[in-house]
């Protein structure tokens, strides 16, 4: 037996509508009818599988010349992937393209999102960004957040978390972007 087809698969191949390739083959012997028939409370649902050879039967009635059939792939319903997901699989295949240094920039902005996060989005644009050897170390001072901006020392000296300075990066401190 042919490989069945299904209604849409024929469309594609006719370039018709799925209801065209339904009126047209519903009725062509060979086809296979897997619906439901009609009944006085239920309307006729119609299912149809087409093997290949009634399409190319068909074809070689209207064009009068023989022809063979490629069966297009099913196109499978899958999930949309998260916009999160679809986005990280876009940046490591781009990263992967272009090597080291494109994953070091990725990582660059990766951190500098991380720090807009705690930054409100009108303050964005004046955003500074020190970065010393590709890194940042930065977070909002407990004064800050307590509401007591004019306390804060905007730069922090933390020996249990680096020897390095930690940047306040809260919005009190119209920080402005460097590129």
């Amino acid at each position: 037996m042919s490989e069945l087809m299904t209604v849409a698969q024929v469309a594609e191949i006719l370039k018709v509508s799925v209801d065209t390739v339904t009126r047209r083959f519903s009725r062509v012997k060979g086809v296979i009818d897997l619906g439901s028939p009609e009944s006085p409370k239920r309307r006729r649902y119609r299912v149809l599988r087409i093997p290949k050879t009634v399409v190319e039967k068909y074809l070689v009635q209207k064009s009068g010349q023989p022809m063979t059939v490629e069966v297009p792939l099913k196109k499978t319903q899958t999930r949309k992937a998260d916009w999160q997901t679809k986005a990280a699989q876009d940046l490591l295949a781009l990263s992967e393209q272009h090597g080291d240094d494109a994953r070091k920039t990725l990582e660059k902005i990766a951190r500098r999102a991380k720090t807009l996060t705690f930054v409100h989005k009108s303050q964005w644009e004046n955003m500074l960004f020190i970065e010393d050897e590709d890194r940042t170390l930065n977070t909002i001072s407990d004064q800050c957040e307590a509401g007591e901006c004019d306390k804060c020392p905007k730069i922090l000296h933390d020996s249990n978390v680096s020897a390095e300075d930690i940047f306040c990066v809260h919005s009190c401190h119209n920080i402005r972007t460097v590129y």
